[in-house]
């Protein structure tokens, strides 16, 4: 079954939320955004990941605060042995994609 995490990108913070195949939210975890906290943070994935999980982790491309991190868990030996997925995305699709769902609290 997959591990998702999402991951809401700053200048200063990681904030992530990973989730089960079914949507069920096993952890949100903020950290700060440089080596040690994307360290911390995959240590977290790792925990929470099963054995045959595979992890795609999303986040928003948000300039030079978003490629570090995400070249970090594309490159992390770990990670890699995992099948671990890095995606990120547009900003205009992810604030159409809560558009959608308005009924969700923000």
């Amino acid at each position: 079954m997959p591990l998702f995490v999402g991951i809401d990108v700053s200048s200063k913070n990681l904030d992530a939320c990973l989730m089960d195949g079914m949507g069920e939210t096993l952890a949100t975890q903020t950290v700060t955004n440089n080596l040690p906290g994307a360290s911390e943070l995959r240590d977290a994935i790792l925990q929470h990941a099963e054995a045959d999980d595979t992890i795609q982790i999303a986040m928003e491309a948000t300039s030079v605060y978003s490629w570090h991190p995400a070249m970090f868990f594309h490159e992390d030996p770990e990670l890699k042995q995992r099948r671990t997925k890095v995606f990120t995305l547009n900003p205009k699709l992810v604030r159409n994609f809560k558009k959608a769902y308005a009924e969700k609290a923000r």
